[in-house]
């Protein structure tokens, strides 16, 4: 009886196979061998890339016109997915500025935002906003930083638009109005309401299917498209606006005050959410409303960091926090 050994490669693994070659005299047939196979190794899942921050800064020196020398600028995480920029410049009017960069990645699923209520109460009232964050804040989130919001009447304590929190309807959108307005609705989702005249709706939802609604007034990027803007005042600001990739943006702008921020102009304004490549932005309000605070050390405090223009801080109808449920 003779054997042949053959050694085939088949992909990483070597198969040896004993053949009987039989001859008149071979009385049985020998056993096959076991041929081992090599189990491969499980591939393990990548982990999602994560989303990538902007560079707000960059974004608006090159992309406007507005800045002709930087004093200084400085940006802190405050939470994963939620930053603040605060950018010092001397503009192209040789004036000093002064403006605070909130971006809030919704992408994250553990950001979101929140209209915030005076007292966290149905009652109309008002509070300065450092207290309406500490009133407002649930229990298992945290609200990183927060702006003022919309405009209101002095006598009655009566948004000028929507207000909607933790899905009580203090005040429902009016059908048809071009008054913007931001929400996030009971699955999460930030939309932008309201277009202004001439435009198609892109977000369309109704009261009842919105956890937070919060009114402004002058749209400056409406779907993409510059809206044309009459009003040439120079003043404190704060808008929101939001990109393609859900990054939520909120700027509020210093004012009144030469030696350190002058104000800006809604077209200025506009140019500035178009070089960070805003999708929809809109005003808030305004001047002596103007304001942002930031929980400072993941305490239960928050600490102004802008400079508003009037004081004692203007106590105010409602505001926006940004939030982490994480």
């Amino acid at each position: 009886m003779k054997y042949i050994k053959i050694n085939l490669p088949i992909t990483s693994v070597t198969l040896t196979i004993s053949f009987c070659l039989f001859l008149v005299s071979c009385g049985k047939t020998e056993p096959i061998q076991e041929i081992p196979i090599e189990t491969p190794k499980p591939v393990e899942p990548k982990p999602d890339p994560k989303p990538s921050p902007i560079a707000v800064v960059d974004l608006i020196k090159s992309k406007t016109t507005l800045v002709k020398s930087v004093i200084s600028s400085e940006t802190n995480t405050l939470d994963e997915g939620i930053t603040i920029t605060n950018l010092k410049y001397i503009n192209s009017a040789d004036k000093n500025m002064s403006k605070h960069i909130i971006v809030a990645d919704f992408s994250y699923k553990h950001v979101t935002a929140q209209v915030l209520n005076p007292f966290n109460t149905h009652e109309k009232k008002f509070q300065q906003l450092p207290a309406i964050v500490k009133a407002n804040e649930e229990p298992d989130t945290k609200i990183w930083a927060a702006v003022n919001g919309d405009f209101f009447s002095w006598s009655n304590m009566e948004t000028s638009g929507p207000f909607i929190y933790d899905g009580y309807i203090r005040k429902g959108n009016a059908p048809g109005s071009t008054r913007g307005a931001f929400g996030i609705t009971r699955t999460g989702l930030p939309v932008f309401l309201n277009p202004p005249a001439g435009e198609t709706s892109v977000f369309t939802y109704g009261d009842n299917l919105l956890r937070h609604l919060i009114g402004g007034r002058e749209w400056l990027i409406y779907n993409g498209k510059k809206i044309t803007i009459t009003d040439t005042s120079v003043e404190p600001r704060t808008t929101i606006g939001m990109r393609e990739d859900k990054k939520v943006i909120s700027i509020v702008v210093d004012g009144r005050e030469a030696s350190h921020s002058n104000g800006m102009s809604l077209a200025q304004l506009q140019s500035v959410y178009e070089a960070l490549g805003a999708k929809f932005a809109f005003n808030l309000d305004g001047g002596g409303s103007s304001i942002a605070v930031v929980r400072q050390n993941n305490a239960a405090q928050w600490d102004v960091v802008n400079q508003p223009s009037e004081t004692p801080y203007r106590a105010i109808a409602n505001g926006l926090g940004f939030v982490s449920t994480k």
